[in-house]
């Protein structure tokens, strides 16, 4: 917490300093406290959403394993990361002002919506990570297909109905490499994973997260055919939903892996 702090003051001070500024041009009363009120939520989040993103990558990097006291364990420590005071400290000139008793109402309630929200985003990343723990490592570079059954033997795909073939993800990558822009990718990827974890419930569902999860990772890092690999195991339900929800490149990307026609 001490580094992301360290981090992150500066940072926080700023958009604080600009969002005040704004609201004193505005020469309206209650725009001040409202400021306030917003420069508060936007370094909760901020600053926690590093913090817990920082836990689970600690529990990434030394293995711990992830059990259901482990993950409770966790999700307690998330909500003690989310303690604080429910009232906003204002400036001497706009404290005890009509308008700053109603904004510190508001901040109440959205404080504890937010608190809410991050800790099960966090809950919901360390589900990712355990699933992505328990994933086999991969034994082959291509996948055996029968009939309408997906066979994985390391990197999924599919030829068809009443078909038998393999499918070369390195291959599948280079004829259209040229077509996806990675940082594009990387944005419909994480837009794809959000959609999914608001009703993810499953294991089956969090193993989909998981999975997007590590792709985006590796298009993030420009590593198309990766990405690419990692997307061929997502199943053709995440398929028909990165169509759904316009996530036109993510689901090219997808859909080649599979051997269909994106």
């Amino acid at each position: 917490m001490v580094e992301v702090y360290e981090q992150t003051a500066d940072e926080i001070e700023q958009h604080k300093r600009e969002l005040v500024f704004k609201a004193q041009q505005t020469h309206n009363a209650a725009a001040p406290p409202i400021a306030y009120k917003d420069a508060e939520l936007y370094r909760m989040e901020f600053r926690l959403s590093r913090t817990i993103k920082k836990y689970i990558e600690a529990v990434e990097i030394w293995g711990y394993p992830i059990d259901a006291a482990f993950e409770t364990d966790m999700t307690k420590e998330f909500w003690s990361l989310t303690a604080g005071p429910n009232q906003i400290q204002f400036p001497p000139a706009i404290n005890g002002r009509t308008h700053a008793q109603a904004v510190n109402h508001s901040y109440a309630m959205e404080r504890q919506r937010l608190a809410a929200q991050l800790v099960r985003e966090g809950t919901n990343r360390m589900r990712e990570l355990k699933m992505k723990m328990k994933a086999k490592p991969l034994s082959s570079n291509s996948t055996i297909i029968q009939g309408d059954q997906y066979i994985n033997n390391g990197i999924a795909g599919a030829i068809g109905p009443s078909s038998v073939g393999t499918i070369n993800i390195q291959q599948q990558w280079t004829a259209i490499q040229n077509e996806v822009d990675l940082n594009a990718l990387t944005s419909e990827l994480e837009q794809l994973r959000k959609h999914f974890q608001q009703s993810a419930s499953s294991s089956s569902d969090y193993q989909k997260l998981a999975l997007l999860s590590e792709a985006e990772e590796h298009a993030k890092k420009h590593d198309g055919s990766k990405a690419m690999e990692v997307l061929s195991k997502v199943g053709k339900g995440a398929l028909d939903v990165a169509k759904d929800i316009g996530t036109e490149i993510a689901a090219k990307v997808i859909a080649k892996s599979m051997g269909l026609e994106p």
